[in-house]
């Protein structure tokens, strides 16, 4: 899935639920700068993803049209599908990990970071068997590196 497609995406779900939305606040939802957002909307309207009403010359108001909201069901599905194969290739790809660990004879892990990809590793640590001795999370930003903080975990 790219970049532009989880842009709609998310405009789709937004302009579903409220039809308020103007180029400023499309590109803060959007993480990108206004004029971006602001092309992403205008292809939107041009493929009849979306109907505006212009209010006055600084309200719009977004409508999703029946293309739209198939659309935004494709995407959708697309969207889960992409995540679906993601999460596997990441579990065969931790899975292999243990096993070559476990092969060498590695009894003991420690985890570097948090977050999804942590707890899709850990489920193959739980499944080889592996002690998690420690782990570790991002505490803050020192110029160029970030700093850990290491937490041993009770035996």
């Amino acid at each position: 899935m790219d970049r532009n497609a989880l842009f709609e995406l998310e405009i789709l779900k937004h302009v579903e639920q409220t039809p308020r939305l103007n180029n400023r606040m499309a590109a803060s939802k959007l993480g990108v700068s206004v004029k971006l957002a602001h092309e992403v909307l205008k292809k939107m309207m041009a493929r009849g993803l979306l109907h505006v009403k212009k209010e006055h010359a600084r309200r719009w108001d977004y409508f999703l049209t029946p293309h739209g909201l198939a659309e935004k069901t494709r995407l959708t599905y697309e969207f889960l599908d992409f995540s679906l194969q993601f999460y596997r290739e990441a579990r065969r790809r931790s899975a292999q990990l243990c096993r070559d660990l476990s092969e060498s004879g590695v009894k003991r892990v420690a985890f570097l970071g948090a977050g999804e990809m942590a707890e899709i590793v850990y489920l193959g640590v739980v499944e080889w068997g592996f002690k998690l001795s420690m782990r570790s999370t991002k505490t803050k930003r020192d110029r160029s590196l970030w700093v850990y903080r290491f937490v041993p975990l009770p035996n």
